[in-house]
């Protein structure tokens, strides 16, 4: 599918990317919540909550960074660190089906592109990489 070189460094970038949004995510809970399109119409505020993910959110960029190294528990670590973002992803797709698709192009790319491209594309290469059992 993927050059190995290409998934461990794409892999790396989404380990950069979740670790970013994480660490955001914890020290200025409600300036994310302002920021990230669409994030306000899903209910109020609730910094506890937007706290919790960004934990989330920093365990899978650890866990993606992981595959920056080669063997197989880098690879583990990677496979593990694509769990969240994919469930994550497969959840804003179950809701576009159930409810209704996001209402605007801006939400369309930072939901499509931003969640659910990343969360499955993350995904699939761990897998890849787990199965070639190496980095």
């Amino acid at each position: 599918m993927f050059s190995r070189s290409f998934a461990r460094w794409f892999l790396g970038f989404l380990g950069l990317f979740h670790g970013i949004n994480g660490v955001y995510m914890l020290l200025a809970p409600a300036a994310w919540y302002a920021a990230v399109p669409g994030v306000a119409e899903t209910g109020p505020f609730n910094p506890h909550f937007v706290m919790d993910i960004g934990f989330a959110f920093l365990a899978s960029g650890a866990g993606f960074l992981a595959a920056l190294w080669r063997g197989r528990t880098a690879t583990t670590l990677a496979l593990a660190g694509s769990i969240w973002p994919a469930l994550h992803a497969l959840f804003h797709v179950w809701e576009w089906i159930a409810d209704h698709p996001p209402p605007t192009a801006q939400l369309w790319v930072s939901e499509g592109l931003g969640v659910v491209l990343v969360g499955l594309l993350g995904l699939a290469l761990a897998v890849q990489q787990f199965r070639k059992g190496e980095a």
